[in-house]
């Protein structure tokens, strides 16, 4: 697109010089003694030194080539305005999630759930920004949030909603809340029967449940897909 651009202005500034010339030279009459030039228009007469013309191509040739310039930045400085906004919101919506890690991975939870909601919503990566909100959110007790955070994390990623219902089952589970980690696992075992980190989930959920015999039936797919160790499968057998 560049390389075009520049051959289209290359060729108008040739065109551009071929007109006036295709308009001039028939005008012109060089004088014979001081290599003067006489450009004539009707009654109208101009005397110039042949270098004083050469000059004033030149000099319309760059004004010329100029002007293209500036109507071609004209016109493009919407769409570079708009990717430099653009590109100023992914700096700062990458910025905000290092942050938000950092501060998640040092146990500020308020502080990590502000930085990494500012601005999840322009990120590349906003699943990452909610699931990583969602369990800050959810180790400082607002459940609401983090339900609200999980929730938005299916909405900008819908083919990651593995990821996102295996955060809302872990997190369940980690409140007490069985029925619905259960409930959720439920759903992801229709989408990923095989998922070693489903079944591992189902497994303890089924183990605080006391949903024995639906662990009795888990544990052949256990077994299978190596989820647990050897001597834990022993124990439920």
């Amino acid at each position: 697109m560049q390389a075009l651009r520049k051959q289209l202005i290359l060729w108008s500034a040739v065109l551009l010089l071929a007109v006036v010339a295709a308009f001039l030279l028939p005008r012109l009459k060089l004088l014979e003694d001081a290599g003067y030039v006489l450009i004539g228009w009707g009654q109208w007469e101009i005397e110039l030194t042949a270098v004083a013309l050469v000059l004033i191509f030149v000099i319309g040739f760059v004004l010329f080539y100029a002007a293209i310039r500036l109507v071609g930045l004209l016109i493009r400085l919407p769409v570079v305005m708009r990717q430099r906004r653009e590109q100023a919101r992914s700096e700062a919506a990458f910025q905000s999630l290092i942050q938000g890690l950092r501060q998640a991975s040092e146990g500020n939870w308020e502080q990590a759930e502000r930085q990494l909601i500012e601005h999840a919503a322009v990120s590349a990566h906003s699943l990452v920004h909610y699931l990583t909100a969602a369990r800050a959110a959810h180790r400082r007790g607002a459940t609401k949030a983090r339900d609200e955070y999980l929730r938005k994390a299916i909405e900008e990623a819908p083919d990651a909603e593995l990821a996102a219902k295996l955060t809302a089952a872990e997190l369940h589970l980690e409140s007490g809340d069985f029925n619905r980690a259960l409930e959720s696992l439920k759903r992801l075992e229709k989408i990923a029967p095989a998922n070693a980190q489903v079944l591992k989930l189902l497994h303890q959920v089924y183990v605080q449940l006391g949903e024995w015999e639906a662990l009795t039936r888990l544990i052949p797919r256990l077994k299978k897909n190596k989820v647990l160790m050897e001597a834990d499968l022993r124990l439920l057998e």
